[in-house]
């Protein structure tokens, strides 16, 4: 065999390895990926990347989270935090602007979230009837069959209702309270 047909055999194997690995490639490498670091009970990810059903599965844009009666799920990325109640959905939406890189669709459900960014950056839940938008601040989301309400643990949260179009601030403490917003009839 020549030098020649032995470098473009070797590279083609290179180049074989590599294809095949592209597909989990981005989700092995995603810098911004929220990872599953416990689970208990039966969660389903829908994804269109293939996903791992483990303890350290990794989670994308487009990526949609479903937690049955009895589980329960935490995610972490960096310093933020978030843990998942039963019967709960919650997605990443496909795309995220650089102001709002830290955006998170609750269908149904309750989510409990830390998040310690430090930075210019909110971290934000939207449910279908309202925003809570935070940056350093400990909160939690619930959504039922035609409302939501947020609880702030600590921190400030900025919570948007959609069919009012207004905005208010939630502060944690003893005189904190929960906000809530309903579908208008």
């Amino acid at each position: 065999m020549s030098v020649c047909t032995a470098s473009k055999a070797v590279l083609f194997a290179v180049l074989l390895l590599l294809g095949s690995g592209l597909s989990a490639a981005p989700r092995a490498f995603a810098q911004d990926a929220w990872q599953v670091k416990t689970l208990s009970g039966a969660v389903e990810i829908t994804s269109s990347a293939p996903v791992s059903r483990d303890d350290e599965a990794t989670l994308l844009p487009g990526d949609t989270l479903r937690t049955d009666a009895n589980a329960h799920v935490l995610l972490q990325r960096g310093t933020e935090s978030m843990l998942l109640s039963p019967n709960s959905v919650i997605g990443i939406p496909r795309k995220s602007s650089e102001a709002m890189p830290t955006t998170f669709d609750l269908q149904i459900g309750s989510v409990q979230c830390e998040c310690a960014l430090g930075g210019a950056t909110p971290f934000v839940v939207e449910t279908p009837y309202l925003a809570a938008t935070a940056k350093v601040a400990n909160f939690r989301a619930v959504v039922d069959a035609g409302s939501a309400r947020v609880e702030a643990v600590r921190g400030d949260v900025e919570i948007s209702d959609f069919a009012r179009a207004r905005s208010s601030q939630l502060g944690s403490g003893p005189r904190s309270r929960s906000i809530a917003a309903a579908v208008s009839r």
